[in-house]
Order: structure tokens, then C-alpha cells, then sequence
């Protein structure tokens, strides 16, 4: 059960909002104190009660949120509250008062409250308890009949100086807003916290290494693997910066040097380094290291491609797989289905989750190739000189490492059927090139080796971004461009065609039911709302 404490002003707000408990399925634990102890009550809620969060009226909450580590959430007091006091305090005299903190009088509407009052109301201010007395005097200097207030402290010492005094009590509608939004903040930050637990056990559980420096340039994260594979204690180098490493560790001396991928050796291993500064709206907010052992990378490289009959590589997908009946859906599909009758290199542009690789898979197996080989890459899974291995294969003795009687590539795999490349913006600039003497040749040469071997591939590429942009910037080549975007389709986001999303739904829906051997259902008005999101994971987000 959630713990919240509750900081008062006033005696008697246990008793008046303890049966909120019950209502609002909750423990409440109540603390008298003043502006001027709140602090030391909020530490004892904290660490003695271990609440899982404060509430207090807001000048108090602005008071102690600094001094605990577990949310605090202010009350604010509304126009409704002010004018209760002033109502009441009408009854004593017409000269009233009304003082609080600075930062909370701003927020109150006086020209509206003193308009509704019809008699006049002064506003005191103060920045900090110590200046209350003063606030006190004043107002017995001034003549003033009447002072309110919700600082407890302040209605106290006026008092004892003969000044009636008004404090502003917290009401239960309050009270019962202020609870509701505090389980809801709890609630979120459990949430997070899950979140933080789950992205850290995924980063531990890789048998890549990663380290993570955040924006000050201080470790922030690393995984066993990476200690592993550093023989390093993450303990001795979490919290240290990457400047301060690089005095007792050769191995960060280096990695500061590393553009993207480079090889960098530590006690005799040799380490793959893949390093990638990563910015948020052009302000650098940190760095990804990952780290893997040269050897292993080739080891799984050798275990990815086994000897197998190229009809193994098959295409799953066909047109009636692509749900939607949006007319822009069904023009996308008709132009497919027109361009997998050609011989032609198609180029897919469409949104991450958009259905790239099921256009890809239907196009292959409604072409004329259909019968050969459906072979599809990530251009953006590899490290360069792996992806370079993965498509143009390589002669025995190439590397170190190299199999035995050598590998064949892709590209040969792929002969007589189709290529999928996806992601192709990502593929390295020297790679475009070899890319493009085998699209202009039909001849693909392995590395390391001397002949040329003929090849009959039809590619079918995909991207996510704007090529043009990149051609501009020198990161991909226009004649490439030009050889593989022959024929070109636009996937249509799942934004823009909102009708497709309840087809889509059910779709999923019986797959799931399917699979799992049990009747799932999905209610029309929950249907209706997923038309009010934007899905920018397109339709992958929609299945998760």
C-alpha cells in the first residue's frame, strides 16, 4: 500500500482526514509543524516513516523539496479558499490582510477576489520564515483588523500580539486531488524505475560489451560483458571520467581517437570498437561504446552462414499479408504488384515498422523470380567489415580467421532471386562503390580473391530517411542512387491512414489467437481510440 505523509499547519488534520484512508486505499501519516520545522518533519516522514511521498501546502512543499529525496507535492490553495477566509474574516473588521510567500501570491487573482469581497483587501508578501514577524508588525502598525494567512507560524504570532488572525485551512476536495495526483506521480515513478531495471538487465544480458559515458564525460553504465572482455571491475571505473581513466588505463587513451569502428588492442586481444556520440536536438548528451573480441565476431560470423542449398533463403510474405484497404495503401500495393512483374531494382521508402521487408518478401514472390533465392540484410546491423564479408564473401586466407575454403557472399547467394537491402543509406561509402561495379558488371569478386564470378540479382532496397539529403552530403552516391532506385515505392504511415488501423487490429488480433491457441478480444471502443495516436513506430507499434 502506497505511504504518503502529510505535512499540516493545524492541529486536527488527522482526525478530520484519516478516513480518506479507507476511501482512497492508502496509508496516511500526519505531521504538525510549521514553516519553520517542515523541514526536520519531512526528513523524519522520509527516513523514520519511509513514506513514498509528501504532501504539504505549496509554500511549505517549495520549502522542503530540496531536503528529501522522495516527491513532494504541494496544495495549492485556490481563489475558493481565499475568499472562504476573507468571508470569515469580514465578521471582525474591515481593515483585512491577507499575507503569504512571495512565489505563491502571484498566482492568486486579488482584482477578481477583492471585486467579488466588495471591501478592500491589502497583499503582504514575504521571502522566508524569518521575515513573518515583520509582516506581523507591519500590520499592527497599519491599523489592520483582521490578517489572514495560510502560514501557521504567522497566524501564531499575531495572535499573541492581540491581532485576530485567519489561517487559511486545507480542504477535503483538496486534500482528496492532491492524493489522487500523488499515486498517480508514485505510480510513474515505479513505472520508471521498472523501466531503468529492465533496460539494465537487456544491457547486462548482451554478449556485445557496453559502456555508456553520459554528457559530463563520466562512465555511467557498463555491462558484465564489457568487464569481461576489459578485465576490468565496472566499480573501479563507473563515475570516473573518461580523462581521468585514461591516466591508468592505455585503453581509453585510444578510444577518445575513434571516429566510428576502429580494431583497439588490450592485453593482447584484439577489441572491436564501435563508438557513437549521440546529441539531442544538436546538444551532446553522451557517448556509446560497444565493445566486442575480434575473435568471437568472427567465430559467430563463421556460425551466421552455413553450407546450405540458396532455395533455404525463402520469402514468407505475400500481397494478402499487407493488411489496410486505405485507398493509399491499396495504390501502394498496386504499384508493387506492377513492379514485381519487371525485372527492375525497387527502392522502398517507408517509415521504421512501415512494413519495408513484407513489401520486399511480396514483391520477390509475386516476381518472375520467385522460384530463386529471397535473401535480405540490415545495412545498418553490421560493422563495416563484416557487412563487406556478408555480401562479397571472401577467399580462404583473406583474414585472420578467414574458413577454411573460404565464405560465399550474399550477392552470390542471392543469383537467379532477389536482394534485400535494408537500410541502405547506411551502408559505408567504400562499400556503395564495390555495390555499384557488381550492379553495373554483374560480377561480384570475393575478398581476397582473383575471379570474378557472374551474378543475376534483383535488388529490392528500403530506406527510412531522405537519400537526397545524404547525396548532398557526400554519404551516398548518386550513380548508386540512380541503380537502385529504378522503380519506387512510398509506404504511407500508419497516420496517415487511419481507416486501416482497426483492419490491421483484428488481423493481429487472430494471429495472436491463433498462436497462442486462445480467443483474444478487443473491444470496438478501444479500436476507436488507437485512431486518436500518431503510431510513429507505424504498424510494428501497433502489434507491441
Amino acid at each position: 500500500m502506497i505511504k504518503i505523509g502529510i505535512i499540516s499547519h493545524y492541529n486536527g488534520m488527522s482526525k478530520k482526514f484519516k478516513h480518506l484512508e479507507k476511501q482512497l486505499n492508502c496509508q496516511l501519516i500526519f505531521m504538525v509543524s510549521g514553516l519553520n520545522h517542515a523541514i526536520y518533519g519531512a526528513i523524519k516522514l522520509e527516513k523514520e516513516y519511509k513514506v513514498h511521498a509528501i504532501i504539504t501546502v505549496s509554500a511549505t512543499a517549495e520549502f522542503i523539496k530540496k531536503h528529501v529525496e522522495v516527491p513532494v507535492i504541494p496544495i495549492y490553495l485556490t481563489n475558493y479558499n481565499i475568499i472562504q477566509a476573507l468571508y470569515t474574516a469580514k465578521k471582525h473588521g474591515e481593515k483585512v490582510v491577507f499575507a503569504n510567500m512571495t512565489n505563491q501570491v502571484k498566482k492568486y487573482d486579488f482584482k477578481y477576489i477583492k471585486k467579488l469581497m466588495k471591501y478592500d483587501v491589502d497583499n503582504y508578501s514575504f521571502e522566508k520564515i524569518e521575515d513573518t514577524l515583520e509582516i506581523v508588525e507591519r500590520a499592527i502598525r497599519e491599523g489592520k483588523d483582521v490578517l489572514v494567512t495560510p502560514a501557521e507560524y504567522m497566524a501564531r504570532e499575531a495572535k499573541k500580539r492581540g491581532l485576530i488572525s485567519i489561517l487559511i485551512e486545507i480542504q477535503e476536495l483538496d486534500i482528496v486531488e492532491a492524493i489522487e495526483r500523488t499515486k498517480y506521480i508514485i505510480e510513474i515513478k515505479d513505472k520508471e524505475q521498472e523501466k531503468i531495471k529492465w533496460l539494465s538487465s537487456i544491457v547486462d544480458s548482451l554478449h556485445e560489451g557496453v559502456f555508456i559515458v553520459d554528457g559530463a564525460g563520466k562512465i555511467n553504465t557498463i555491462n558484465r560483458t564489457a568487464e569481461k572482455i576489459l578485465e576490468i571491475d565496472g566499480k573501479s571505473i563507473v563515475g570516473f571520467s573518461v580523462d581521468t581513466l585514461k591516466r591508468k588505463y592505455q585503453f581509453f587513451q585510444k578510444i577518445s581517437d575513434i571516429d566510428e569502428i576502429e580494431i583497439v588492442k588490450r592485453n593482447d586481444k584484439e577489441i572491436v570498437v564501435d563508438r557513437r556520440d549521440i546529441f539531442s536536438e544538436d546538444q551532446y548528451i553522451g557517448t556509446i561504446v560497444n565493445i566486442s573480441e575480434l575473435k568471437q565476431i568472427q567465430k559467430l560470423e563463421l556460425k551466421t552462414r552455413k553450407k546450405i542449398n540458396p532455395q533455404g533463403f525463402i520469402a514468407r510474405s505475400n500481397f494478402q499479408d499487407i493488411k489496410g484497404s486505405s485507398i493509399a495503401m491499396l495504390e501502394a500495393k498496386k504499384k508493387a504488384m506492377r513492379y514485381a512483374k519487371t525485372d527492375s531494382n525497387v527502392f522502398i521508402y517507408g517509415e521504421s515498422g512501415s512494413g519495408k521487408e513484407i513489401f520486399a518478401q511480396s514483391i520477390h514472390n509475386y516476381s518472375n523470380c520467385s522460384e530463386g533465392p529471397f535473401l535480405a540484410v540490415n545495412c545498418a546491423t553490421f560493422p563495416e567489415h563484416l557487412l563487406e564479408s556478408e555480401l562479397f564473401g571472401y577467399d580462404e586466407g583473406a583474414f585472420t580467421g578467414a574458413k577454411k575454403g573460404g565464405k560465399m557472399g550474399i550477392l552470390e547467394m542471392a543469383h537467379s532471386g532477389t536482394l534485400f537491402l535494408d537500410e541502405i543509406g547506411e551502408m559505408p561509402i567504400q562499400l556503395q562503390a564495390r555495390l555499384l561495379r557488381v550492379l553495373q558488371e554483374k560480377m561480384v569478386r570475393r575478398i581476397g580473391g582473383e575471379k570474378n564470378i557472374p551474378v543475376n540479382v534483383r535488388i529490392i532496397s528500403a530506406t527510412n530517411k531522405d537519400l537526397y539529403e545524404d547525396i548532398k552530403e557526400n554519404k551516398f552516391r548518386e550513380d548508386l542512387y540512380y541503380r537502385v532506385n529504378v522503380l519506387n515505392i512510398n509506404i504511407p504511415p500508419l497516420r496517415e491512414r487511419k481507416d486501416d488501423i482497426e483492419e490491421i487490429t483484428m488481423n493481429f488480433i487472430n494471429s495472436f489467437s491463433k498462436k497462442q491457441k486462445k480467443e483474444f478480444y478487443f473491444h470496438k471502443k478501444y479500436i476507436d481510440k488507437l485512431g486518436h495516436y500518431d503510431w510513429p513506430g507505424n504498424s510494428r507499434e501497433l502489434q507491441n
